[in-house]
Order: C-alpha cells, then sequence, then structure tokens
C-alpha cells in the first residue's frame, strides 16, 4: 500500500482534516465543536508567540549584568585603568572606558575579546567567556617590566630542618633597557617559612641579586619523623606572574640524635712536650643526612693564662693554616655515619702552669635552637724555666806573672762558657764587667761578648784576654772583677733578663 514518504511533500484535503467518524479523531471533534473553523488562526498565533519569544531571548532576554573588575597580581584593585571589549571577530570596541577599577557591562553569553591596561602596567589583550546567568568577571595585570628569576633550583637546599635559618641570593636579570625595581614574594610551601625581599633595582640589561631569608620554626609541623616530608618552594617576582620553583624535604631538628667526644688533654709548656693531638668523633644517628655543620672550641674558665689566648693554642689540623684554625666547616654526615676531625693544642713556653683550663668543644648549625656542647679540659703541667749557667776555664784564680822582658804583667787568655741550662732557647745574649772602676777594660779585655742565641742545653764559649794593672806592682793584693750579663727575656717580648755575678774572676798578681 503506497504512503508518501519523507521526501514527499504532504497535501491534507478537506476530507483529510475531517475529524469526525469513529475514533480518536471524532472525540477531537466533538471537543473543537464549533471551533473547528478557527483552527488555522489558532497555529498561526501560537508560531507567532514561539518566534517571538525566540527574538525577545536573541535580542533582549539572554543579555545580563557583567561586573568586569581589574586586578594587579597580588589580587589588589586597580584604580586608573583602561578597557575595550570587543565582539568575537569585530574590530571595532562595543565597549571603551576608562578610569576606574570596576566596569559594569550588559552582555550575552559569549566569547569577547579585551585589551586592558593602567599606567605602570603592560597592555594585556586576551578573551574572556561570559557564561549564561554569570554577573562577575576579573582581569588580572602585570607590571610592565621583564626580568626573569634564574638558577632558583641550583641555589635552594634540597633539605631543610626544623629550627633552621638560611639566607638565599635569588639572582635577578633583566631583558630591557630600562632600570626595573623588582621584589621577590614566596609561594607554595615556602610561604610559611619566609616574606617578600626588600625592592632590589635590576640594571637595564644587567644582573642583581634580591636576599631571601628562609626561617623554619622549630616547632614545623612533620609529619614523617624519620624521612621527612617533601615540600615544594617557589618564588615569583612581585606584581608579575614570572616565578621558579624547586622541591625540599624538611626533615625534624636532628640534634638531640648527634652525639660529640669530650676530649681532655695534658701538656707541658716544654719543648717537645707542648703538643697533644686528639680525635673528635660525631656521630650522627638521625636516619636523615645533616650538613652545613660547624665545629668549634671554646675556653671558658683558666686563672692563669688568658682564655682569648688559650683558644689560639687549639687547631684542627685540617685547617691549621687558616686564620681561625679552631673552627671547622664540616658539609655533611650521613645517616647513621660518624665523622672524626683530629685536634691539636700546641702550648706555648710562655704558658703559665695551670690545672683545670675548661671548656666546650662546640657543635652548631643554622637549624639548631642551640649548639650542641660537650666538656674540654686542659692541664698544663709544668711551665718552661730559663737559665744561664755560666763558668770559667781553665779554673780561677788566675796568678798574673810580672815580665820583666815587657815591664808589665803577662797576659792570658781564658774561656767564659755560657750554658743554657733551661727549657727554652735564649737569644741576644751580652757579658761585661760591671765594677770598670777596678777591673778596667785596658787590661781585662772580652775578644767577643755576645751571643746571637744559646739552644737549650747548648754551650758556647766567649774569649777574655786579662793581665793586671801596672798599679798593683809591690801590692799584689788579689782583684776581684764583678761580671754582669743579659739576654731577651723568652716570656716577655720586650724586655730583659739580666744579672750580676759579683766577683766572678779573681786575679792574683804575683811580685817577680
Amino acid at each position: 500500500m503506497y504512503g508518501p514518504d519523507k521526501f514527499d511533500e504532504p497535501h491534507y484535503s478537506d476530507e483529510e482534516i475531517d475529524l469526525g467518524g469513529e475514533g480518536f479523531g471524532s472525540q477531537v471533534a466533538e471537543m473543537l465543536g464549533p471551533a473547528k473553523q478557527y483552527l488555522p488562526h489558532i497555529i498561526v498565533a501560537v508560531v507567532a508567540i514561539v518566534a517571538g519569544l525566540l527574538l525577545y531571548d536573541y535580542f533582549i532576554g539572554s543579555y545580563g549584568s557583567v561586573t568586569i573588575t581589574l586586578r594587579d597580581t597580588e589580587g589588589e584593585y586597580l584604580d586608573d585603568t583602561s578597557l575595550k571589549l570587543f565582539a568575537e571577530g569585530s574590530a571595532q570596541p562595543l565597549f571603551s572606558e576608562s578610569g576606574s577599577s570596576t566596569y559594569t557591562i550588559s552582555l550575552k553569553p559569549g566569547r569577547y575579546r579585551y585589551e586592558a591596561t593602567s599606567p605602570g602596567y603592560a597592555v594585556k589583550r586576551s578573551s574572556v567567556e561570559i557564561a549564561k546567568g554569570e554577573t562577575t568577571s576579573e582581569i588580572e595585570l602585570e607590571k610592565d617590566i621583564e626580568v626573569e628569576i634564574t638558577g632558583f633550583g641550583s641555589v635552594f637546599p634540597e633539605r631543610l630542618y626544623a629550627g633552621q635559618s638560611i639566607e638565599l641570593e635569588i639572582r635577578l636579570e633583566n631583558k630591557r633597557g630600562e632600570t626595573a625595581s623588582v621584589q621577590i614574594v614566596p609561594e607554595q610551601n615556602l610561604e610559611d617559612y619566609a616574606s617578600e625581599t626588600q625592592a632590589v633595582q635590576v640594571p637595564g640589561s644587567g644582573t642583581a641579586a634580591a636576599t631571601l631569608t628562609v626561617s623554619v620554626p622549630a616547632s614545623a609541623s612533620i609529619d614523617d619523623q624519620t624521612e621527612g616530608d617533601l615540600k615544594k618552594a617557589a618564588v615569583r617576582i612581585k606584581y608579575t606572574n614570572e616565578r621558579a620553583s624547586s622541591e625540599f624535604t624538611l626533615y625534624p631538628n636532628p640534634k638531640e640524635k648527634i652525639t660529640l667526644s669530650s676530649p681532655s688533654f695534658s701538656v707541658k709548656a716544654i719543648g717537645g712536650k707542648n703538643k697533644q693531638s686528639r680525635d673528635i668523633r660525631i656521630t650522627n644517628s638521625n636516619r636523615f643526612p645533616i650538613e652545613n655543620l660547624e665545629l668549634s672550641i671554646e675556653i671558658t674558665s683558666s686563672t692563669e693564662n688568658s682564655k682569648e689566648e688559650a683558644k689560639e693554642w687549639f687547631q684542627f689540623t685540617e685547617v691549621a693554616d687558616q686564620p681561625e684554625p679552631w673552627k671547622l666547616d664540616i658539609e655533611s654526615i650521613g645517616a647513621g655515619k660518624s665523622v672524626e676531625k683530629e685536634l691539636q693544642v700546641i702550648v706555648p713556653l710562655t704558658a703559665e702552669d695551670e690545672l683545670g683550663i675548661k671548656g666546650n668543644i662546640v657543635l652548631d648549625a643554622g637549624y639548631f635552637t642551640q649548639p650542641k656542647k660537650e666538656p674540654l679540659t686542659l692541664d698544663i703541667t709544668e711551665k718552661a724555666s730559663y737559665e744561664i749557667e755560666l763558668s770559667l776555664s781553665p779554673r780561677q784564680p788566675y796568678s798574673i806573672e810580672w815580665d820583666s822582658a815587657i815591664g808589665g804583667y803577662e797576659e792570658k787568655i781564658v774561656s767564659l762558657n755560657l750554658k743554657n741550662s733551661g727549657q727554652i732557647e735564649l737569644e741576644n745574649i751580652v757579658v761585661s764587667v760591671e765594677n770598670d772602676e777596678t777591673c778596667s777594660t785596658s787590661w781585662l779585655v772580652f775578644l767577643e761578648n755576645s751571643l746571637d742565641s744559646l739552644a737549650i742545653g747548648q754551650t758556647r764559649e766567649l774569649k777574655v784576654r786579662i793581665t793586671a794593672p801596672l798599679f798593683q806592682r809591690g801590692n799584689e793584693s788579689p782583684i776581684h772583677c764583678d761580671l754582669h750579663y743579659r739576654y731577651d727575656n723568652p716570656l716577655e717580648l720586650g724586655s730583659y733578663v739580666e744579672d750580676t755575678i759579683i766577683a766572678f774572676i779573681e786575679i792574683e798578681p804575683e811580685a817577680d
């Protein structure tokens, strides 16, 4: 049986729209009754109403009031802005105003292009999607600068510890020719431990550095007390979206699980016995490494010696040539590992004997709330002594005979022996006759009267020529000559040790 397919134009005859008869059609006809003749007009009216509603929604009813706000990257309103809004595909703005931070516009849903700016800020050209029922939209502007953060990942540490405080140099590079004023803002987890930096002037086409202080509270919350918590660190140039990021692990403060040995020293302030070494052992019992440590010593008590000088007697052998050898930097100690550092004391010969010089071995790090200390003691059991022993050879008294051939007394050469019987080398030794009014240097002459130095235990001699004065002729009584000597005080720079030996030389002129 043929019926029109979907491509045939339907045609209705009067008979075909006759709703009389049996079934549903007869029921509809009965319901319409007299209104049957107005059915075409009803259909036209319904179509017109629907079309009107559609046209109203398109041209009028779909429009809504939308408030567009302009802010900077810090979320602050920008008061003096300019905004142009374009319908998609149109070159002419449908909205253009300036001088405010917010603009209220009647818009229908859709995508719009915009241009926005503010004095000192870069022009932003982008698009915004306005959804149906949306009443607000925001545009973010950035400062009109072009500065980059460089090398942040290489300067930010892989580890931080509760209680630690560090300073980081954030490198900045200016890509433009004019100077830019820049501040660094911490972000992500770093916000909890740092504040924005002071403004830094970055010269045109140049570089500069901003100092960021990172301080982790000792009470910082850490979930994993053995392995530490992985954290994210980011920094951003304020008023821009230029940022750099890194990761670090935050560990508990390790101080309580670090042990430090306690050394004691006992020396004499005598050459060859004034030096001693001890190994300082540091053990890290934490399950994570520790780093950036400083090992040092301090002297807290000394009664016979200066505390400041006593500290300078100590040195860690690996930095013995440094200006402050009593301090040593330790880069890191692995988890569950130990290191040993040799500490040496060298007591000068000028030190006073003293038992119980007290101090501490000190281990510190930027993340310790207080340094870790263990006692250090030093005993100086004997102080250095210095002394010269003087003797003559051959032995005196010296008999001086009258020589008729020369009409005077004979001459003899004797040796004055000087021995360093002390424990310190002596320097600049000088001898002379003290009572020269009795023992004239005209007949008692030191052929040598000085020594540059005299080592410990060493004996050296000075030659002396002696005779007797002519006035002794006929009065041959003994003559006694006093000897004076002096040398540099080995324990006090700029002073001397001196003494006089009475009647050290005895001369006995003999009659012919």
